[in-house]
């Protein structure tokens, strides 16, 4: 079984809730993820406790945040002379985040500006969740991943290119999100 992630426009603020693109709202003790002095693209934050119905198994956290940033400018149409192919990508070029309480109070949206003070951010759409099968080749949590590994995300950006956040079993059950890695498939 997996989570299947559905876009869903909303004319609100997306402030502490699930989202795909805009700005994460990080709790004061975070940092947003740099690579070589510019800020890693942020993919998206679920709220936890949305997609606990969905993981009876209990996989996932079912409280809390997880955070997806990866270093996909290039694949934006930004020149960075960093260019990611197919395979695993190198340490650092992404990052999962997570945070196990949510306080609406403390939390703050992160806005990375350019040179120009304009946001460096997409619009922000809001995410809805359902199961479907694990082989889902949309944009999911969970489902078909390699032997040993968890599929945390699993985001595609085109007919043959897909994102695919994933983590050991093991450093899943002990919550070490940094070693986390991200693949592209063809």
């Amino acid at each position: 079984m997996a989570i299947r992630l559905d876009l869903i426009e909303k004319k609100r603020n997306l402030f502490c809730e699930s989202k795909f693109w805009g700005d994460p709202d990080l709790a004061p003790d975070m940092e947003y993820p740099m690579l070589g002095g510019r800020p890693l693209t942020f993919l998206c934050q679920v709220d936890c406790y949305d997609i606990a119905p969905l993981d009876p198994d209990g996989i996932l956290p079912h409280d809390g945040m997880l955070y997806f940033f990866a270093d996909i400018d290039d694949l934006l149409g930004y020149e960075t002379g960093i260019s990611h192919g197919p395979g695993e990508w190198p340490k650092g070029h992404a990052l999962v985040k997570y945070t196990k309480a949510v306080n609406m109070e403390t939390f703050k949206s992160v806005v990375q500006v350019d040179e120009d003070d304009e946001p460096l951010s997409q619009k922000a759409v809001a995410l809805a969740f359902s199961a479907c099968d694990g082989s889902f080749g949309g944009l999911r949590m969970l489902g078909d991943a390699p032997e040993g590994y968890v599929t945390l995300l699993q985001v595609p950006l085109d007919p043959q290119h897909t994102l695919r956040f994933e983590i050991k079993v093991s450093d899943l059950g002990y919550g070490n999100w940094k070693k986390a890695r991200l693949v592209m498939e063809v």
